[in-house]
């Protein structure tokens, strides 16, 4: 009993509902938008942003700013395969530039790759908290404009609400939201982790609302069962909670 009860006033757990609030809401908006690619693209420009940031204190507002740099630049080509090869290709290349000119961080080359939620400082639950408040807040404020985008834009232009901006709100949320919990989810899962449970959700909601609850108590459930399933095996809870969210996705396609 004292073990467990150690275990559940871990820094980890008080992380998971604000990372499922970050991961409902981006991976929500960016399926609404049809842009779901933009959290790859988020996801290997923040590992070349983190790892610049090294020479930086680990200064988050390098690492977010550099990323965006990353994603306006696969953003602006209009076909989104080519988009992601050279956000891909370039990121991973200045990325690893970065890292070879500090030997020692390797380790933490390792972490940002597939992170690892049981290595979270403080500073980093700040983060992430300071980020899920942000995100709830602009949700709730610009939510009924970004549906109808997202489902009707030329309808929104007649309410005189401009895509492009609404586009670019959501790449820098995105960013924002990558460079956030890279630590704790990694470069390499961040996308199946933030898309999986919001593109089940979207299967079995009947409403945006619906939708949106659905994949945060989806993620709330993986994140959590990857965490303790780690305890039993060796394997990050990052990895764990991504194969948790798959199998729920593989098999609910397998029943239809």
């Amino acid at each position: 009993m004292k073990k467990v009860l150690s275990i559940l006033s871990m820094l980890e757990f008080i992380a998971i509902p604000f990372l499922a609030i970050i991961s409902s809401i981006v991976g929500c908006l960016t399926i609404f938008r049809k842009a779901n690619f933009l959290i790859a693209a988020a996801s290997h420009s923040a590992f070349a942003g983190v790892a610049l940031s090294l020479f930086f204190d680990n200064n988050f507002l390098i690492a977010l700013l550099f990323t965006l740099v990353l994603m306006t630049i696969s953003r602006i080509s209009k076909d989104v395969n080519v988009g992601l090869v050279v956000s891909f290709g370039l990121s991973m290349g200045l990325a690893a530039t970065f890292l070879s000119f500090s030997r020692d961080k390797a380790a933490f080359a390792w972490k940002i790759m597939f992170g690892d939620i049981l290595l979270l400082t403080f500073e980093d639950l700040i983060i992430i908290v300071f980020t899920a408040v942000v995100l709830l807040a602009l949700v709730a404020i610009y939510l009924p404009k970004f549906i109808l985008v997202s489902f009707d834009e030329d309808a929104s232009s007649c309410f005189g609400i401009k895509s492009k901006l609404v586009d670019v709100l959501l790449i820098v949320l995105t960013a924002f939201a990558t460079v956030s919990t890279i630590k704790a989810v990694g470069a390499i899962l961040v996308y199946a982790i933030f898309t999986t449970p919001a593109a089940i959700a979207t299967i079995l909601a009947r409403s945006i609302r619906q939708a949106m609850i659905l994949s945060l108590i989806l993620s709330i459930f993986s994140l959590i069962f990857g965490l303790l399933l780690s305890f039993l095996i060796p394997i990050p809870p990052s990895a764990l909670t991504a194969l948790t969210v798959s199998f729920i996705y593989l098999a609910m396609n397998l029943k239809r």
